[in-house]
């Protein structure tokens, strides 16, 4: 396949924004009678509070939150076990971070932006209770908001009490005009195409992409058609769980990225096809189609990455309307992608 084959996203953009904006499926399930027994731990806060008042402070608050405590030790500080505030190694390693100034200018720009959580913890709520209804035997976890000094946006984990719980770094939420390349140039997570999305928009996206994927777990393989199914299960779980989110926010596409790929839906599938990637295992030959990266190998470089994981979703999306009978949590559970696309009777 030549790459002229593939159609400009400006031909098609009008047409495309419609798409985006398109609502989806079936109405949304009636959850009002769920109730939810997490809770929300503001670690920045606590951080930042120390940031002002010191160790001394400590003692007003490490009793009544020990779960806080414990993962500003370990997951944050990195220490082992949950030493007491008087720890040598607590002390030494609180301090050196405390006069961080990247560290300490995160922790200005968190407390600026969000020293109200509510509404996004709303959003959340909303979300894990569509999560609940859908997987009524899985866990809601527990809301930890930190500041990570430029570690990691998300991350799962168990709490100190053995629950769920969910990281969510809010540093990387500051917003498109924050020099986050400039504090670390050589880290690719700042790349543009990556941190034009680190805006307050994809916080509570994120957060259920890190639980779905956490949820749906590893490939049942290592073929590109594997990846594809994998990836198109979680994006399937994450519009049921988001229901008024536009395609175009689940994937992180910008809108001219989404309306290519609509436009060129053929195309990308031939392409698979006649450059035999379907059946691929090397994972340097197939990443840019599953994973970041600028744009899809051997596509015009207007095109978006990513590529296959948007095609497994129009597969998976193909399945479950063929198979209304299938549940959210047996859909997990397929771990077949070669009966998965033939049962879906998916045609690009």
């Amino acid at each position: 396949m030549r790459m002229r084959t593939f159609i400009e996203a400006g031909i098609v953009l009008a047409l495309g924004a419609l798409w985006v904006g398109c609502r989806r499926g079936p109405e949304i399930p009636d959850t009002s009678h769920i109730v939810l027994d997490n809770q929300l731990y503001r670690i920045d806060t606590q951080m930042r509070y120390l940031l002002h008042h010191g160790l001394d402070s400590l003692g007003q608050w490490v009793g009544h939150t020990p779960v806080v405590w414990h993962l500003l030790c370990a997951e944050i500080i990195g220490l082992e076990g949950t030493p007491s505030p008087d720890d040598t190694a607590f002390v030494r390693s609180w301090r050196e971070l405390s006069r961080d100034t990247v560290f300490r200018m995160l922790s200005h720009k968190i407390d600026s932006l969000y020293a109200d959580f509510g509404p996004y913890y709303e959003d959340l709520q909303r979300a894990l209770r569509l999560y609940k209804y859908y997987f009524p035997g899985r866990t809601v976890p527990d809301i930890y908001t930190t500041n990570t000094n430029l570690g990691v946006a998300q991350f799962v984990f168990r709490d100190s009490r053995g629950r769920d719980a969910l990281g969510i770094g809010l540093d990387f939420y500051l917003g498109e005009a924050f020099p986050y390349v400039q504090l670390s140039p050589v880290n690719p997570l700042f790349s543009r195409y990556l941190s034009r999305f680190f805006h307050r928009g994809y916080i509570v996206r994120d957060a259920l992409w890190a639980i779905v994927d956490d949820l749906v777990g590893e490939p049942s393989g290592q073929r590109l058609l594997d990846r594809m199914i994998h990836e198109g299960k979680k994006l399937y779980i994450m519009e049921k769980l988001l229901p008024d989110q536009p395609d175009s926010i689940l994937i992180k596409y910008t809108p001219e990225q989404m309306a290519w790929c609509r436009a060129n839906r053929a195309d990308i599938w031939s392409y698979f096809v006649a450059e035999k990637l379907l059946y691929e295992v090397s994972y340097q030959r197939i990443r840019s189609y599953v994973a970041d990266a600028p744009f899809s190998v051997g596509m015009p470089r207007k095109s978006p990455s990513r590529t296959g994981s948007w095609i497994g979703w129009q597969i998976v999306r193909a399945y479950m309307r063929r198979h209304p009978e299938v549940s959210m949590e047996q859909l997990v559970q397929l771990r077949d992608a070669d009966a998965l696309l033939r049962e879906s009777r998916f045609k690009p």
